[in-house]
Order: C-alpha cells, then structure tokens, then sequence
C-alpha cells in the first residue's frame, strides 16, 4: 500500500474528469466587499472595547472564519480566500493596539510634563503609576517647615512674567 499512488490516481482522475478547483468572480466579488466592510466594523468595535475583549472577538471571528471556509469547501465546493481575512483580523489587531498604546501613552507623557512641574518626576511617576492612590485632598502629616526668604525677591518677581518666573524658579 503507498499512499502516494492514491493521491497520483486521484490527481491524475481529477484531470481526466475535468473535476477542478475554481474559483468563482462572483464570490471574489463578495468577498471584496466583505473584507472592506467587516475591516471597517472591527476596526471601529475593537477601538471602543478593551483589549482583552478585543482579542478575545477577533479570535473568534478567526475561528468562525475558518468554519465557513471548511463548510463551503466541504459541503458545496465552494473555494474561499480565508486567508485574506485571517490577515486582516491580525491587521486590524495591530492596529488597533497600536492606536491605543499610542493614544495612551501620549497622555501619560502629557499628564507627567504637566504634573513635573509642580511635583518631582519621581511622584508624578507614582500618581501615574496608581491613580487610585492619589487624593487630591491632601494627607495630614506632623511636620517641621523651615520658611526662607530670598533677597530682592518681590522687586525681582514683580518685573517677571509668571511663566518666566515659574522656568526661573
């Protein structure tokens, strides 16, 4: 018995029989306007959800994929480009942690640019790091301060433009 011999017969049956694989204009016309469309909505769901869920719905629509594939192949006939849309389910999950890993980040530098000028890096690090930990109504602590004057100060204050005094400072 060598298996290969069958798969030769079945080739070799297949071309006398004129019993192809083809692939109909029509269905790549379908799908065409599929992939566009289901690119579009999946790009614009997976923006608005989480990216664990995110994730979750584009393995799914994976899976699903690829049970149509098999149904419309084994069943009909039918040969779908599956592959088309299994790229552009990982297009679209590149992207769109992509997006949001950028977007998010940007705020972060934002918010720490913002924060460290008022605060040392290390705390704004710490808010950003734990915003649940950050009360913005303060703590009370018993502490000792030591106030100090600087000479010429107030005449040199107020001659300055607040932000010119700030970056002095």
């Amino acid at each position: 018995t060598f298996p290969g011999v069958e798969i030769q017969a079945t080739v070799a049956q297949n071309i006398i029989e004129e019993n192809f694989l083809v692939r109909n204009r029509s269905i790549e016309a379908y799908e065409t306007i599929a992939l566009l469309v289901l690119g579009l909505l999946l790009c614009f769901m997976c923006s608005f959800l989480p990216i664990f869920i995110s994730t979750i719905l584009l393995g799914l629509m994976s899976y699903l994929t690829i049970l149509v594939d098999i149904y419309y192949f084994f069943g009909n006939g039918i040969l779908l480009s599956s592959s088309m849309f299994l790229i552009l389910y990982v297009l679209v999950f590149f992207l769109v942690i992509n997006t949001k890993y950028w977007l998010t980040d940007k705020e972060r530098r934002k918010t720490k640019k913002i924060f460290s000028s008022y605060v040392s890096s290390e705390i704004a690090d710490k808010m950003l790091e734990n915003p649940d930990d950050v009360d913005l109504m303060g703590e009370s602590r018993r502490l000792t301060v030591f106030f100090s004057d600087i000479r010429g100060y107030t005449a040199f204050s107020e001659k300055r433009d607040t932000k010119e005094l700030v970056a002095q400072l």
